[in-house]
């Protein structure tokens, strides 16, 4: 009887324990899906301007609000949860995860025709001031200055008031319905200064140095590319308005103030969203627009065969000129002559 007890007892362990590593890495299985009201917002009214509106209501003149972009991007932001050796760094003085990392901004514009339903997409910049690599990989040996990543969201409405997130793109594995289940989530949490509903994050773990995306720990434990590692490390929600103003970057021929153009307020001196100050490349390459990570032209990367070069901050969003849709009249005021 106790031999069985204590076999039982064993069996049971074990099963905890798979359990416990099954709940840190994920191990790939399905999450509960997000529900039909986390995946809905409500605007106060509809995000599309109108002929009565004034244009500092749509300073990027894309045809939409610049505050309501910000409330939809503000509602389902990302949540980044790092490995635990993200800081291990052998053979460079830098740390790689700084406190303020990653800076995530971001692009809200109109896609698609005008008949409804319509939809809108939210192109996400992540910034990182170094690529730190893994020393020990036999396939990734590359460091350098700058490292950029991105992802896409895509929502879709009836009204323009009422907006559903349809799609993410923000993993290796690309684009995934919104109630795929194997999309992890946070639990709700406050959006746009708690004025509007809570909302749940995605969640993207992101590999030791590299910042690879992945769709959960198990994922990334998993795969040999680059022998990356994930989870078990700090957990960051994507910040949007570190400077007191969302760090919406407009559209690349209308985006001054309030949008972010200079991004040396936000930790990286010397860069900007829509214009590269710097090239790089690596010996007798040919030079190619970056992203330095703020080092400027102290910008160094690892020797060939793997030299790799960080791509310019506006390849992460889209420089056409948004397909803006035709202005309602919306509310007019007649002036009603009187007789004296």
């Amino acid at each position: 009887m106790y031999s069985q007890y204590k076999r039982v007892l064993s069996l049971n362990s074990a099963m905890l324990a798979l359990m416990a590593f099954c709940t840190y890495f994920m191990c790939g299985a399905a999450q509960a899906e997000i529900s039909e009201k986390d995946r809905r917002i409500a605007l106060p009214d509809s995000i599309y301007t109108t002929l009565s509106d004034q244009d500092s209501l749509d300073r990027d003149k894309d045809g939409l609000k610049d505050d309501y972009e910000n409330r939809l991007a503000d509602a389902w932001r990302p949540h980044f949860i790092f490995d635990e050796k993200e800081n291990s760094r052998s053979n460079i003085n830098d740390i790689s995860l700084q406190p303020f990392e990653p800076v995530v901004i971001f692009q809200v514009r109109p896609i698609g025709g005008s008949a409804w339903p319509r939809r809108i997409q939210i192109k996400w910049g992540f910034l990182w001031r170094l690529d730190g690599g893994f020393r020990a990989s036999n396939f990734c040996t590359d460091y350098h200055y700058g490292d950029t990543q991105g992802g896409t969201y895509e929502l879709i409405s009836q009204d323009g008031v009422n907006w559903y997130l349809d799609w993410l793109e923000l993993w290796n594995s690309g684009r995934e319905n919104a109630k795929s289940l194997t999309i992890n989530w946070t639990k709700p949490r406050s959006t746009y200064w708690n004025k509007m509903e809570q909302r749940p994050s995605p969640i993207i773990y992101a590999s030791a140095g590299k910042h690879h995306q992945y769709i959960n720990g198990g994922e990334c434990e998993s795969r040999r590319f680059c022998d990356d590692d994930c989870g078990g490390g700090i957990e960051r929600t994507a910040n949007l308005t570190p400077l007191g103003k969302f760090n919406n970057v407009g559209e690349p021929n209308n985006h001054n103030d309030p949008f972010i153009s200079e991004l040396a307020p936000l930790g990286y001196p010397q860069e900007w969203v829509w214009f590269a100050k710097w090239k790089c490349g690596c010996g007798s390459d040919t030079k190619q627009d970056c992203f330095t990570g703020g080092v400027g032209a102290s910008f160094k990367t690892s020797n060939k065969p793997q030299c790799t070069v960080p791509s310019a901050t506006y390849t992460l969003f889209v420089r056409d000129d948004p397909p803006v849709p035709p202005k309602e009249v919306g509310l007019l005021y007649t002036v009603i002559p009187t007789c004296l």
